[in-house]
């Protein structure tokens, strides 16, 4: 069964579903730059979505060259908006998919792989792309997200009901069980998500690449409202909302509202999620030049 869903309002509200902190995000680069200098360098974002990690990155560090490719005409379209309203002069878009990058060999000197490979059948050939285009002992920027909001509301963790947010996402996978609705883990269809992506890392690997590796990790909290939460439903921001069936789901969506009356909770009380990124730092060594 096709499902239909509206790709410029998934666009739009992409990242409210998946908060990051723009000072995470420059700590993470701050770091980063202490491993290898990021001035006047080329960098590719491979899936750039709306920009949720490369935005801030293009203007902490303005001497980059940012290309940002993606296959969504939706993303790119809210990234543009981006652009434009924040008058960024350092940030090329290119509409393509990720298998058919549009460069020559070894043209950047590094590349952003982040919250893509899970939704790509073929992303083997993705990551073979990537690599024909980044420099000979150039690197690879894998970042990784988790969170107890998703470790419950994608259940990676069964909840025990123990404070809000288990109360609220138990409840949803709750839900999801009765209406029939897939577990949430099998709408990633490519590279299953792992932090740190050591699955990606051995894959490198066995591609004939020896890399040295550096890890940065940064905790950080984030406070939800119960109506947060419940528009990250409403608005089906991750992919495992937005690939259901529609009529199973919205009935989910009035059995959620159902609940949170009849267990009077209010929509402004919150509760806080304990949030990671993780950015392992691949310097590729090709085997020609070891």
């Amino acid at each position: 069964m096709m499902i239909e869903w509206n790709k410029k309002q998934l666009a739009k509200n992409y990242e409210s579903g998946r908060p990051l902190d723009t000072k995470v995000i420059i700590e993470l680069f701050n770091k980063i730059s202490e491993i290898v200098s990021l001035d006047n360098k080329k960098i590719l974002d491979a899936g750039c979505g709306t920009g949720r990690i490369s935005i801030p990155l293009s203007r902490r560090f303005d001497s980059l060259k940012i290309t940002g490719v993606d296959k969504s005409k939706e993303m790119i379209e809210v990234l543009k908006e981006k652009i434009d309203e924040q008058k960024i002069k350092n940030y090329d878009v290119i509409k393509s998919d990720l298998s058919k990058i549009g460069f020559e060999d070894n043209y950047f000197d590094f590349a952003i792989i982040s919250s893509v490979l899970h939704s790509i059948r073929d992303w083997h050939e993705v990551v073979k792309e990537v690599m024909r285009v980044i420099k000979k002992e150039g690197f690879l920027f894998l970042i990784s997200e988790q969170g107890d909001i998703f470790d419950i509301g994608l259940e990676r963790k069964a909840s025990k009901g123990n404070g809000l947010l288990e109360r609220f996402w138990g409840r949803y996978i709750e839900l999801r069980h009765k209406y029939d609705l897939e577990s949430p883990e099998k709408s990633q269809v490519g590279l299953k998500w792992e932090l740190g992506e050591p699955k990606l890392i051995e894959f490198l690997s066995d591609m004939g690449y020896s890399e040295s590796k550096s890890t940065i990790t940064i905790n950080w909290q984030k406070d939800f409202s119960i109506r947060e939460s419940l528009d990250i439903i409403e608005n089906r921001c991750w992919s495992s909302m937005f690939t259901a069936d529609n009529q199973k789901f919205n009935n989910l969506i009035k059995d959620m509202k159902r609940w949170i009356e009849d267990e009077k909770i209010s929509l402004q009380d919150k509760y806080t999620s304990s949030l990671t990124i993780n950015c392992v730092v691949v310097r590729l060594i090709h085997p020609a030049n070891s």
